[in-house]
């Protein structure tokens, strides 16, 4: 499509059944959706990006930090809750292209 491919999905794949689940987000090109930082909520969502970085906690958390958004630069930590099937905006801006802010290397 004229916007790219930046389908906000979110899946589980299941490998005793070999099945896909399409758990949240669209299914079609969505911006970022940030509600309030901190808190929970089954509208919020980090959109369709690329050029992230994820990871998996121990408690099975699924969590995203930046990336790239057909309008620029994303600068952003989520965590999404399986559980609750929830993402949550944790830190960072909601908007684009946000350098940051480095502080002291080594200090936190």
């Amino acid at each position: 499509n004229s916007m790219g491919a930046y389908i906000g999905d979110l899946w589980r794949y299941q490998i005793s059944s070999n099945e896909w689940t399409w758990m949240h987000g669209a299914n079609n090109p969505s911006p970022p959706n940030y509600g309030t930082q901190g808190v929970p909520n089954y509208l919020n969502t980090p959109g369709g990006r690329k050029i992230y970085s994820s990871w998996t906690d121990l408690s099975g958390n699924f969590w995203l930090m930046a990336g790239y958004y057909i309008y620029g630069f994303k600068n952003d930590l989520w965590k999404y809750d399986p559980v609750l099937n929830q993402w949550t905006w944790v830190k960072g801006a909601n908007t684009y292209n946000d350098p940051g802010n480095y502080g002291i290397k080594c200090v936190s």
